[in-house]
């Protein structure tokens, strides 16, 4: 009866956890997608110029590895605004909605993030709900700019690097790897994130078993392979123009 009952409070609480992670997730898509037309007001230069340059993607004038212009700038959120103008057309807030959707990406790998950390606790849901409402999320969530996909791509990272040190899994290890070279395809300031997962890694292996840490390095072959993948274009665009990794 005992073990009936604590399998009971146990069944409750994960029911609860899952409803508050489904409510912090709608909380901040109402807040991240209401009014995005209008709010902020009008458009910034930075805005205009990568729904310019996905534009140009989308016509096929240019399909770049690397943007040149306006001093540089890493590709991946000109060519999703693109696939966002492909299917709702031309307006001038599709670039607010892949910073949008970029911000409830983070929010999901948030909560997982908290749930692999501390597992059992409601460390994840709380987390999650912080970033949902915080003024630096909604702002920087809500303008159609470069800086929320290394936000998501972080956020991915570390999902996938926790979440496959607990379960071994590769398809774990491949989604973080998949994170850290979207973030380095992303935005320029993501270049000093990989630190986080070195570190965080090389701990973990310190911390395994024997038999643990050949599961530890594989996985960190499929991460590392996976994100080197995902990176390669825009790495290849700076060993031929070495100059343009230096330029910002």
């Amino acid at each position: 009866m005992l073990w009936v009952g604590s399998h009971a409070r146990l069944t409750l609480a994960m029911g609860m956890k899952y409803w508050f992670s489904v409510a912090t997730l709608a909380l901040g898509a109402v807040l991240h997608l209401a009014a995005l037309d209008t709010i902020p007001a009008g458009l910034h230069t930075d805005e205009a110029f990568h729904l310019l340059r996905a534009q140009d993607i989308l016509s096929g004038a240019d399909l770049p590895r690397y943007i040149t212009g306006n001093q540089g700038n890493e590709p991946l959120f000109a060519y999703l605004a693109a696939g966002v103008i492909a299917i709702i057309g031309p307006v001038p807030w599709a670039g607010r909605l892949v910073s949008a959707f970029a911000s409830l990406v983070a929010l999901a790998a948030t909560i997982r993030i908290g749930r692999e950390l501390a597992p059992g606790r409601w460390v994840g849901v709380a987390a999650g709900l912080a970033w949902g409402t915080l003024s630096m999320a909604l702002t920087v969530g809500r303008l159609g700019t470069q800086p929320m996909l290394s936000v998501m791509a972080a956020a991915l990272a570390l999902a996938g690097l926790t979440a496959g040190l607990r379960s071994g899994r590769w398809q774990d290890y491949a989604l973080g790897g998949l994170g850290l070279g979207f973030g380095l395809d992303a935005y320029v300031a993501f270049r000093l994130f990989p630190l986080v997962p070195l570190v965080f890694g090389a701990h973990a292996l310190g911390m395994a078993r024997r038999e643990e840490r050949q599961v530890i390095l594989r996985g960190a072959l499929v991460y590392v392979g996976v994100a080197a993948l995902v990176y390669a274009p825009v790495a290849s665009f700076f060993l031929q123009y070495p100059e343009w990794f230096f330029n910002r």
